[in-house]
């Protein structure tokens, strides 16, 4: 089962989605960067991240290099209540959550573990 790191200050969204992924991957949710860099480092066998952008007094934009460089191939899913953030930055997916259903964000982020996988041999 692929690991998926979810980063979201939002506890009944990390919730949610941890229930939406149930028995499809198994997800590391924390609330803060801080938390998701020392899951970086400490877990070499995550296969996508998932990432709110607006965090509380922090941009999960600025992960993104810190995940690039950690894990080259993973793919990065923006998971944002940001309207207006278009795709972009390094990312290989954005969702809106207001217009996502949960089922949507899931099936893309398996095809793109699908497909990372494949290339990665």
């Amino acid at each position: 089962m692929p690991v998926v790191l979810h980063i979201d200050d939002d506890l009944d969204c990390l919730s949610v989605v941890e229930s939406a992924f149930l028995g499809r991957a198994s997800l590391l949710s924390v609330g803060s960067l801080a938390a998701a860099r020392d899951l970086l480092t400490t877990h070499d066998n995550i296969e996508a991240c998932i990432v709110d952008v607006s965090l509380d007094h922090e941009n999960g934009l600025d992960l993104l290099p810190a995940i690039r460089v950690a894990l080259p191939s993973v793919p990065v899913i923006l998971f944002t209540a940001l309207d207006d953030l278009h795709p972009g930055a390094d990312a290989d997916a954005v969702f809106v959550k207001s217009r996502t259903p949960f089922e949507a964000l899931v099936e893309t982020t398996m095809a793109l573990i699908v497909r990372a996988r494949r290339d990665a041999q």
